[in-house]
């Protein structure tokens, strides 16, 4: 029974492991203009706060976003991640920047 067991746990780790790649090779190519797009819809939204502040220096008239989504297509179609302040030229980020903080390193080393 024993061998059974370990046999059993091995193969249904690998069988897990096939679809994880089979689901991962087949999003990749989901997206005909770009490949695969990481920065689409909601990761956009907790994303943006990163080049915002350290690349454009503009995370309030957000004036980067339209060129960079012309080239890139990185809001899905939509920008819903922002929304205008009532009476002003300026935007608010509808998500936290908690996620943004643990990309901090990520976003640097690349």
């Amino acid at each position: 029974m024993k061998l059974f067991s370990r046999y059993f746990s091995k193969i249904s780790l690998l069988v897990v492991l096939i679809a994880i790649l089979f689901i991962r090779v087949q999003y990749w190519s989901n997206n005909e203009t770009n490949g695969y797009n990481a920065t689409s819809w909601d990761a956009f939204g907790y994303y943006m706060y990163l080049p915002s502040t350290f690349i454009y220096q503009d995370y309030k008239e957000l004036k980067w976003v339209d060129p960079i989504n012309k080239k890139y297509n990185i809001t899905g179609e939509q920008l819903y991640q922002v929304r205008k302040v009532k009476g002003q030229e300026t935007y608010t980020n509808k998500y936290l920047s908690g996620v943004a903080c643990m990309e901090i390193p990520y976003f640097f080393v690349g």
